[in-house]
């Protein structure tokens, strides 16, 4: 598998103030690994998937809270539309994840899980070959 990255660092934010405590997850500063990028037509901007820092629990965060300093999108990455009640509701993201993959990650399937943990090393991998620190 060919694997590529998004990434994105957080910044502060435009008015100077701290992060939230709902961002308290985040490390100003920090790179990220993108794991997917959503968008909903009710949103302003995209919403991304990363990893958060206390306990690695993939999250979604606005792209808003971040400079993007890696935009190539990876070869192996699918728009999937996705059925939510929302029509134009698209994710970005891992082959691997399609379908019902994020739903028995939820839900705790070992064999979610282990592809998870699979596709971000890899992901994590491609970060270090190309000269960016997680």
């Amino acid at each position: 598998l060919s694997y590529s990255l998004r990434m994105l660092s957080l910044r502060q934010s435009r008015g100077g103030s701290k992060l939230d405590d709902n961002n308290s997850s985040l490390t100003l500063g920090k790179n990220y690994i993108v794991i997917s990028i959503s968008i909903r037509p009710d949103e302003k901007q995209p919403l991304i998937t990363i990893r958060r820092n206390d306990d690695g629990t993939p999250c979604v965060f606005s792209l808003a809270l971040f400079d993007v300093i890696d935009s190539q999108i990876p070869q192996n990455w699918e728009w999937y539309e996705l059925n939510s009640g929302f029509k134009g509701y698209y994710r970005l993201q891992p082959i691997e994840f399609h379908g019902n993959f994020w739903h028995d990650y939820h839900d705790g399937h070992e064999k979610a899980d282990e592809l998870f943990e699979k596709v971000y090393s890899l992901l994590n991998d491609r970060a270090i070959i190309n000269g960016y620190q997680v």
